[in-house]
């Protein structure tokens, strides 16, 4: 079904596809997730982290998920955690600047670069985690967002949610609906935050009238706990906003992505007890 256009919406959707099914399907579970009754989910999941580290070695992780996103993501989490090992010689410098340090490179064989960003964190890992996957905090440290709230919960470490992103005139809003999981490495030391779109994702979920459906090939965050309470946090991310979109947007994005964990930064002050008991 093609999509009708919206009044600010410019000639770049017409990358858009859907069928009415689908379409009927996103705005059922947009309106129960909008009554809270997903967040309560994610409420529980915070308080589990607060309470059992060990939890995160869930052996159950994959249960409930499509086997098409379950292999996406086992690949995705893999590669995350290679980045996050990687020497920092094999990324250009963006900047560095109050303790963060932004870099990128180019994704092999495509033509995406992937942001990334390392950071001492002085806060426990599970409140990372824990803003992280709350759909409704993230707008504390992401302005950008119009929309942002729960699609599915597959099982307490893997969901679905959906985001839409403030259009800049006279280019029409993006929306995303993202897979996301987090898991423990116990022999790397290392908790993997995933998160990505997928085509599986879009046939599912289309996007919504009067928006671009951006993706995100590969994201995620990635969690070495420290001494004291504190973490480094590494973020990854490459966004493809799709469309007719000039490349000053795209830079636009890239940038907003390496100043991401001073937003997180001080969203996360906000958490009290810090760190938890």
């Amino acid at each position: 079904m093609r999509l009708s256009k919206g009044s600010n919406v410019s000639d770049d959707n017409d990358t858009r596809s859907g069928n009415e099914t689908a379409s009927a399907t996103l705005c059922t579970v947009s309106s129960f997730s909008k009554s809270g009754s997903t967040n309560r989910v994610i409420d529980n999941i915070s308080d589990d982290l607060i309470h059992d580290q060990d939890s995160l070695l869930h052996e159950k992780r994959n249960k409930g998920i499509p086997a098409i996103l379950a292999k996406e993501n086992e690949s995705i989490s893999q590669r995350l955690l290679d980045f996050a090992c990687e020497s920092d010689t094999l990324w250009t410098n963006i900047f560095e600047k109050d303790g963060l340090k932004a870099s990128k490179k180019n994704m092999p064989g495509t033509k995406r670069t992937i942001i990334r960003t390392d950071m001492v964190v002085p806060h426990h890992f599970k409140q990372i985690l824990s803003i992280s996957s709350d759909t409704q905090r993230v707008k504390e440290y992401k302005s950008n967002l119009l929309e942002s709230y729960m699609v599915k919960v597959y099982n307490w470490q893997s969901f679905v949610f959906y985001q839409s992103i403030k259009p800049i005139p006279p280019f029409a809003p993006r929306d995303l609906c993202i897979f996301a999981q987090f898991r423990m490495y116990p022999d790397r030391n290392r908790i993997v935050y995933s998160f990505f779109t997928s085509p599986y994702l879009e046939q599912m979920y289309p996007p919504k009238p009067g928006c671009v459906r951006a993706r995100i090939p590969i994201g995620g965050i990635v969690i070495e706990p420290m001494e004291g309470n504190r973490c480094m946090m590494q973020r990854f991310i490459t966004l493809d906003m799709n469309g007719n979109c000039p490349a000053f947007i795209s830079r636009m994005g890239e940038s907003q992505g390496a100043y991401m964990p001073f937003e997180m930064l001080k969203a996360l002050k906000k958490f009290q007890p810090n760190p938890p008991v």
